[in-house]
C-alpha cells in the first residue's frame, strides 16, 4: 500500500524524498539571516569552555556547525564576541544631510 501511495505522489512525492532531512529544498542556504545577538554568542563562547565540541553546542543551541566554529574562531582571535566595525565605501551623504 505504502509503495502505491509514493507511485502515485508524482513530482512532488519524489521531491520530498529527496529533500528529506535537508532544508527545504536549500532555500535556507539562499536566504539572509539575520546576525545572532551577542546573548546567544556569549553562549557559544560559554559552552566551549565548558568542554563541549562544536556539533554538541550546534545541536543544543539549534545552530549551524559553521556558525558555531565562526564565533569561537572570532572570539579565540579577537577576544571578544561583539559585531566588529566590517569594510566598505562610506556613505556619500552625511545622515544630518540625508535627513533634509
Amino acid at each position: 500500500m505504502k509503495m502505491a501511495e509514493e507511485q502515485d505522489g508524482g513530482f512532488w512525492s519524489s521531491v520530498q524524498r529527496e529533500a528529506k532531512g535537508k532544508t527545504q529544498l536549500g532555500v535556507r542556504s539562499i536566504m539572509k539571516t539575520k546576525e545572532l545577538t551577542k546573548q546567544v554568542r556569549d553562549k557559544v563562547v560559554e559552552k566551549y569552555e565548558a568542554g563541549l565540541g562544536y556539533k554538541k553546542i550546534s545541536r543544543a543551541l539549534n545552530i549551524s556547525l559553521s556558525t558555531i566554529k565562526s564565533i569561537i574562531r572570532k572570539w579565540k582571535e579577537y577576544g571578544t564576541t561583539a559585531n566588529l566595525p566590517r569594510g566598505g565605501r562610506p556613505p556619500k551623504l552625511k545622515s544630518r544631510t540625508r535627513r533634509k
